[in-house]
């Protein structure tokens, strides 16, 4: 056997959000609100068979070792011997709050079942990529929104059948801007204090956001959750307030970036002067195959 599929999964922003912790890794995760980029991850996989379970992933056509889409991919396999080869194409940049690990592993392990024609349904697949990158610390709420797309509000955390998240299609362009060096998301869920910060701002924020979705209010409540819960530099304040003028931003979560939407070439002239633009829109349809 020797098969090969390709799927796509959109980058994920997370504008503010509540950490929730249980023993239960399907139920740990977060409350938040989001939106989904039409720029994400491209993962090709192909599965041959094998006398052993082996498994590669390359990422730029690079080997790389101990990922969030290699334990995916091992949590698929369970005990089954197969050969499998993971080609990863990031089209944004790393750990910058764009939610490239967990667009990595579900790409992955959808393209996985449908190499394999895999009767998984997506909840199978969400199940698994969440428990990957829930287990590396690389994120805690991205994998389930990125399978439905558009802005979406994670109302309880976790993975299908506990998580609850509410999709609303939006016809936005949206302004990244990448200000500086990786955040290390590890680092901060780590650390107790910021993780007590984050929860008393979060909780405030999400619950006002279900109570009144709109899609301004969504960059609002981003900058005051950046500024309450000092997560924000003064570099990324001085580019979320440039927005002002000519539309909204916010902080991307958890990482050294921020993202506008309103006079697109606007923003993105102004944006230039604090670090790399990139400019796409909000993606409506969620991870699939391609």
């Amino acid at each position: 056997m020797a098969s090969k599929s390709t799927a796509f999964c959109p980058g994920h922003i997370t504008a503010f959000f509540e950490i929730i912790d249980d023993p239960d890794i399907l139920k740990k995760g977060s409350r938040g609100v989001g939106l989904c980029l039409s720029k994400g991850v491209v993962s090709t996989v192909e599965v041959s068979d094998s006398a052993d379970q082996e498994v590669s992933v390359y990422v730029e056509h690079r080997l790389v070792e101990n990922t969030v889409t290699e334990l995916a991919v091992r949590k698929w396999l369970g005990s089954r011997k197969l050969g499998v080869t993971v080609d990863t194409l990031n089209e944004l940049p790393v750990s910058q709050g764009l939610g490239m690990s967990g667009a990595g592993a579900l790409s992955t392990v959808i393209a996985l079942a449908d190499a394999t024609e895999s009767d998984q349904t997506t909840e199978d697949l969400v199940r698994i990529a969440h428990i990957a990158e829930v287990e590396s610390l690389t994120g805690l709420g991205d994998v389930y929104p990125q399978a439905t797309g558009g802005l979406v509000v994670r109302e309880s955390p976790g993975a299908p059948p506990y998580g609850m998240v509410k999709k609303t299609e939006v016809e936005q362009d949206v302004v990244l801007c990448i200000l500086g060096g990786d955040l290390d998301t590890r680092e901060v869920l780590q650390d107790r204090r910021a993780v007590e910060r984050i929860n008393r701002s979060g909780r405030e924020r999400v619950g006002s956001f279900i109570s009144n979705p709109d899609f301004e209010r969504l960059f609002i409540l981003s900058e005051d959750f950046a500024k309450d819960a000092g997560l924000a530099t003064e570099k990324i304040l001085e580019a979320i307030e440039s927005c002002a003028e000519y539309g909204y931003a916010g902080m991307s979560m958890l990482g050294n970036s921020v993202f506008a939407s309103g006079e697109t070439k606007i923003l993105e002239n102004i944006l230039k002067r604090f670090g790399k633009v990139i400019r796409c829109e909000v993606d409506n349809r969620g991870a699939r195959t391609i």
